[in-house]
């Protein structure tokens, strides 16, 4: 069951951030390219509503990714931190509107980088084959890359949306793939 779950929780976050990145495609005045998903949330139009859903539902997958893997180890793990810490901003990124400090809860997204490099750190029974591995390394990698670029100011403008989108399937799909190799591993081990 709680590879199952595990499995639908890592989902959760590429689906709801899909939402949101295929959602601007689509509207009106919008550029997909230079303009971060939550700009979208200033509009007052149905796409509001779809980040706003998208970002939470991330969130929320993001936080039970993180509470079934403390379940599943039987130990709180740095992993789980991590994960919950993420989790919640991004609901925070949802619940509450860009322009204000609280939208991403003042920066704790950050902590999203080191998730996957912890995983693979302390549940390598669970991580799989040695590919997966350095894909989770390489999106932790990528997602401080991407982290740096945002805080030193050398995210080009005119690029910006698709940086941002660019770094969103990748760190939000390791969730997903995370979870379905958590689900395979521990039903393999279970047979």
């Amino acid at each position: 069951m709680i590879r199952r779950l595990t499995a639908f929780a890592g989902l959760l976050p590429i689906i709801g951030m899909g939402a949101a990145i295929l959602i601007g495609f689509g509207a009106p005045d919008y550029s997909v390219v230079s303009q971060h998903m939550s700009e979208l949330q200033l509009r007052g139009d149905y796409t509001t509503l779809v980040v706003q859903i998208g970002a939470t539902l991330a969130g929320v997958g993001i936080c039970a990714f993180g509470v079934l893997c403390t379940i599943a180890a039987g130990r709180f793990s740095f992993t789980a931190l991590t994960a919950l810490l993420f989790g919640a901003a991004m609901i925070s990124n949802g619940l509450i509107t860009m322009g204000s400090p609280w939208h991403g809860l003042m920066g704790l997204a950050i902590f999203s980088v080191l998730t996957p490099a912890f995983f693979v750190a302390e549940f390598p029974d669970w991580s799989g084959a040695p590919g997966f591995k350095l894909a989770s390394l390489a999106t932790a990698l990528i997602g401080l890359g991407y982290m740096w670029i945002l805080l030193v100011g050398l995210d080009p403008a005119e690029l910006r949306g698709l940086t941002q989108r660019v770094s969103s399937v990748i760190s939000f799909g390791w969730y997903g793939v995370a979870g379905l190799v958590i689900a395979r591993r521990r039903s393999a081990s279970a047979a």
